[in-house]
């Protein structure tokens, strides 16, 4: 009969112990799952959240980007078709139009007959610059000479001088002064209309 009672007790301390636990992950598990609503339903604060627009369709360059810009060092890593180094200091004493090109870039090689007019119609008062970014001597060379360019190409082989007038897209054109001053960077394609413009601000008008 002892041994009786004594099975039933421990019969009843497992089942206390069973609900206990039962009971514990129940609370357990609405816990985790009101924890869970609250995240879904609490919008992040305002440290992370931030807004992106997204425009629909292309976001072409707009045909006019203009900008001063100020090299932060004069540079001489530039070199002539020949391999002679050279500097852009060595052409100052007239207006230059600089020009940063590429022969991968169709907007490039598009402008490039309108520099060589401004050249020949300028000649003597303005100097006109064609430098190259990063190509080697060949392909700017076979380029030059299947189109017959007499503009004055340089090369900026290793884009030093690109990186120092913060030249960010071709093709960008730098506009200086007789003194050797940056007075207008045009992004972009140039038509004729926007270099009479920009050379009126050099003093040349015509």
């Amino acid at each position: 009969m002892k041994s009786l009672k004594n099975k039933h007790w421990l019969i009843d301390v497992g089942l206390i112990i069973l609900i206990i636990g039962v009971g514990t992950l129940v609370v357990l598990e609405l816990r985790q799952s009101t924890l869970l609503k609250r995240q879904q339903v609490t919008p992040p604060s305002n440290e992370t959240m931030f807004d992106i627009a997204v425009t629909e369709g292309d976001n072409p360059v707009p045909e006019t980007i203009t900008e001063e810009l100020i090299p932060e060092e004069q540079s001489s890593d530039l070199f002539t078709l020949d391999g002679k180094p050279v500097a852009l200091e060595d052409y100052q004493g007239a207006p230059m139009l600089v020009n940063f090109w590429a022969t991968w870039c169709p907007p490039c090689l598009a402008e490039m007959p309108l520099f060589q007019s401004y050249a020949e119609r300028y000649d003597g008062r303005l100097v006109v610059l064609a430098i190259n970014a990063g190509e080697d001597e060949p392909v700017v060379r076979d380029y030059v000479d299947q189109h017959g360019f007499e503009l004055t190409f340089l090369l900026d082989p290793t884009s030093a001088v690109v990186h120092q007038y913060k030249v960010f897209g071709f093709p960008t054109t730098l506009f200086f002064n007789e003194s050797g001053e940056l007075v207008k960077t045009h992004i972009g394609e140039l038509n004729a209309e926007l270099i009479e413009q920009y050379l009126l601000l050099l003093g040349l008008n015509g």
